[in-house]
């Protein structure tokens, strides 16, 4: 199963969508706009790289670095400040 398909991650891509439309100061609302953009990039690189047309070059090592980096990303807009 791709991540992009995930109940949670659906869940949370609606959530983090609806925190970043409250904000009202526009310089933090494109900065979590650009946060959000960068969690939906790194979910699609991790999807890709278990894809079967990539199975032969599957590197475990950055697949693990993406799925920390996208850890790190979403702790950031779990934390959002509006």
């Amino acid at each position: 199963m791709k991540i992009t398909d995930s109940k949670k991650y659906k869940k949370d891509l609606l959530k983090f969508s609806q925190k970043i439309e409250k904000i009202i100061d526009k310089k933090q609302k494109n900065y979590y706009q650009k946060i959000l953009s960068e969690f939906q990039h790194k979910a699609k690189i991790i999807d890709d790289s278990h894809s079967s047309i990539n199975s032969a070059k599957i590197n475990p090592r950055i697949i693990r670095e993406n799925l920390q980096e996208l850890g790190e990303i979403r702790y950031q807009l779990e934390n959002i400040k509006y």
